[in-house]
């Protein structure tokens, strides 16, 4: 399946079915020459391509997908977020957006560095391969991913979301626009569409305080990853104790606890360490959060090893 013409890009061998994680192969179009589907024989499902997304989210998520999507629009919104252009989103994150906060992005330049020489290490010592399989995990608008392909990584990017302007649809312009190859898959974290023992790096940057079930997305993370692969969470609030909701139902407000992150990391089988607790203003910035009623977290950057 590896090189099939997909619009924008390649189909990648690793993928996989999100019921069952066994191999896809690819259903042609009429020319013979560009993929329009990919099938899971042993489910007898088949998953369609869009818009040069690949959708590989399990049967009877869709609705549930566009309800998220559509949620977390109007979320950002009342804050004040604007759609940002492809520009803008090519910035990212030495530039940041004004609206999001400069707070927030100084934070998220933070982990990047500290992404970016992880990956480089772990190169070095041969640990990663040169090209390493990496899924940017909740990739939104895609400007992480964008970096991961041009640092030289075979990227996925995934997210259940395909919004123009606040998902896969805005990574899609910005990948264009960078000129890289970054495979867009819809899909959901607690069933990541890939088989199992595959991917290299899986990096959930901002986004695994969104999961519905820690649990269960961290077993598929750790399910997918190789032996001795890599799961990276960073930009994610971490609050002492357990898990806490700030923002009634809506799952964007959660923020996990540490005492649940460790507990269920070793139920899957994955060693976790905490390579920083953020930048090194961040305590001040806190009790000045606390002072306001806020309760305080952390936004580490978190390794763990299968």
């Amino acid at each position: 399946m590896e090189g099939a013409c997909m619009g924008m890009g390649y189909v990648p061998v690793w993928l996989g079915c999100p019921v069952c994680r066994g191999a896809l192969t690819t259903v042609a179009g009429h020319d013979g020459t560009e993929v329009v589907g990919l099938r899971c024989s042993r489910d007898d499902l088949t998953f369609r391509v869009q818009d040069g997304v690949i959708r590989l989210l399990v049967p009877g998520e869709e609705a549930r997908a566009e309800r998220l999507a559509r949620e977390y629009r109007e979320r950002r919104l009342q804050q004040g977020w604007r759609p940002p252009t492809v520009d803008a989103l090519c910035a990212l994150p030495f530039k940041p957006l004004p609206e999001m906060g400069r707070v927030y992005w100084h934070v998220r330049r933070h982990s990047f560095g500290l992404l970016r020489k992880l990956i480089h290490q772990e190169r070095s010592t041969g640990r990663l391969p040169l090209r390493p399989r990496v899924v940017d995990m909740g990739a939104g608008m895609g400007w992480l991913a964008r970096w991961l392909a041009t640092w030289g990584c075979e990227v996925v990017a995934l997210d259940i979301s395909v919004d123009p302007f606040f998902g896969l649809g805005a990574a899609r312009r910005v990948c264009t626009a960078a000129k890289v190859n970054v495979v867009l898959v819809q899909g959901g974290m607690e069933y990541p569409p890939f088989q199992a023992g595959q991917v290299d790096l899986l990096v959930y940057n901002a986004s695994l305080h969104y999961a519905a079930d820690l649990q269960r997305t961290l077993h598929a993370g750790a399910t997918v990853l190789r032996p001795e692969g890599l799961l990276v969470i960073m930009d994610t609030p971490v609050v002492q104790g357990r898990s806490v909701s700030r923002r009634g139902t809506w799952v964007g407000g959660r923020q996990l606890g540490w005492e649940d992150v460790i507990e269920v990391a070793q139920q899957v089988g994955l060693r976790i360490e905490c390579r920083s607790n953020g930048p090194r203003w961040w305590p001040v910035y806190q009790a000045w959060q606390r002072v306001r009623g806020e309760r305080a977290f952390r936004l580490p950057f978190l390794v763990a090893r299968r």
